[in-house]
């Protein structure tokens, strides 16, 4: 059966989003949380007992008595705030040289976590890794060797590990990270729950999933138990489980997990928030593969019009959802649909991201499936032929998705009488498989 790669479902990917950058490249304040998490805001209101401060197209209210400190990485002034009567102590400044420079230390690595993240989401991987392990020697030598800092960026250099193919390493990374903040924070922490989300989606890519479904229900009990019942995080983990049931062809119980999901987002977020849609688009996904396509396309126009609305017509996100819509149609033969989708998603990722990061390969490759199907081979040749430079160059030559554009290659001149040809691209897509075991 021909493969048809595509962007992969988008909530599973945010579980792997960098996790040290939590706020933008000029935040000046962390905001530190009496469970020991970290936000970082540009600015704020303080407005009493509470604090507003914005993220993504909205603004978050957070209560006083849920905040230790309150951080001005600019000047190194400190607000310590009294869980008892939720209102702040006088502002404490810094004197200590030590201090100074651990603070100095901080905005390094900081910066390197921004930066990094850049270059992670431009698709230029062994730049960033650099970055990434630069940023671990930081955290080491300024906060220990057990501090939760050194965790976010062990869990970062795994999350490129990961994205390369190099699951071994990535392995090895996400249990280190697991282990100090089990250490530092408890093993009821989110934080905790984070990492055992990450070890399990990287598992489940891998198709190993005993011991997968173990992993989510512990980081859904934990952030259930931390965080509440109807919060975001414990609806990330549902729809995390929900993908791993997919793969094993438990639709029912994949979609009642999806729904769960996205009722928790549209009550925790609101109907329009990017979240949701990408809820909506992991139902359409669902159903697109049980050949449900009318409710396949609901689903994804749906989400298409809420990214739409709160990222803009040129997001990345945007054109996942051109892309998975496209798939729909290309299931349904509607060739000339599904390539017209295929283009505009192709358009916005090659100018967003860079001619050469991995979701544009994907495009090119969808791009040459539909060509392919209207029996226009050259065309598709030319695409197939881009995609796999695409995924060598940025993923390595033996990573996973390089073997999928191999086979659709291969499918191509078998198509075409191209036998031989065709048999020396299987043989390398599967012992490219065969590594991966």
């Amino acid at each position: 059966m021909k493969r048809y790669a595509r962007m992969r479902v988008c909530a599973v990917l945010a579980a792997f989003a960098i996790v040290g950058v939590v706020g933008a490249a000029d935040a000046h304040y962390i905001i530190t949380l009496r469970d020991g998490r970290e936000i970082k805001v540009t600015r704020y209101e303080d407005r009493g007992d509470h604090i507003v401060y914005k993220r993504f197209a909205g603004k978050v209210t957070l209560p006083k008595a849920r905040i230790a400190t309150i951080v001005n990485m600019s000047t190194g002034k400190k607000q310590v705030f009294n869980p008892l009567t939720e209102s702040k102590t006088a502002p404490q400044r810094s004197t200590a040289p030590a201090k100074r420079r651990n603070y100095a230390q901080e905005a390094l690595w900081d910066k390197l976590d921004v930066e990094l993240t850049r270059l992670y989401h431009q698709g230029h991987y062994a730049e960033s890794t650099k970055v990434a392990e630069k940023a671990l020697r930081v955290a080491k030598s300024t906060f220990g060797p057990d501090h939760p800092k050194v965790a976010t960026s062990l869990n970062n250099l795994a999350e490129l590990a990961r994205v390369q193919g190099n699951y071994a390493t990535a392995e090895r990374l996400y249990k280190q990270a697991l282990a100090i903040h089990e250490k530092a924070l408890g093993k009821n922490h989110p934080e905790v729950a984070t990492d055992l989300n990450n070890l399990a989606v990287m598992y489940a890519l891998q198709g190993k999933h005993a011991g997968v479904e173990s992993l989510y229900r512990r980081a859904i009990a934990i952030r259930e138990k931390a965080l509440g019942p109807h919060h975001p995080d414990v609806a990330q983990s549902m729809n995390n489980l929900a993908a791993l049931y997919k793969a094993q062809g438990k639709y029912a119980s994949a979609e009642d997990l999806h729904r769960r999901a996205l009722a928790i987002r549209r009550k925790a977020l609101g109907p329009h928030h990017p979240d949701v849609a990408n809820s909506l688009n992991n139902l359409g996904e669902l159903y697109r593969v049980q050949a449900k396509y009318t409710g396949a396309e609901t689903f994804h126009r749906q989400a298409l019009a809420i990214r739409n609305r709160a990222l803009g017509s040129a997001h990345p996100e945007v054109a996942t959802s051109l892309n998975n819509l496209g798939l729909v149609f290309h299931a349904r033969g509607q060739y000339a649909s599904a390539k017209s989708l295929y283009e505009q998603a192709l358009a916005i990722r090659e100018k967003a991201l860079g001619p050469d990061h991995p979701a544009v390969a994907t495009s090119l490759n969808n791009l040459a499936a539909s060509y392919q199907a209207e029996r226009k081979y050259a065309d598709a040749e030319s695409l197939f032929t881009r995609a796999l430079a695409i995924r060598e160059r940025v993923l390595g030559p033996n990573h996973p998705h390089v073997a999928i554009v191999l086979e659709n290659m291969a499918d191509l001149y078998t198509k075409t009488g191209r036998q031989y040809e065709a048999a020396q691209l299987q043989a390398r897509a599967k012992a490219i498989r065969w590594r991966r075991r």
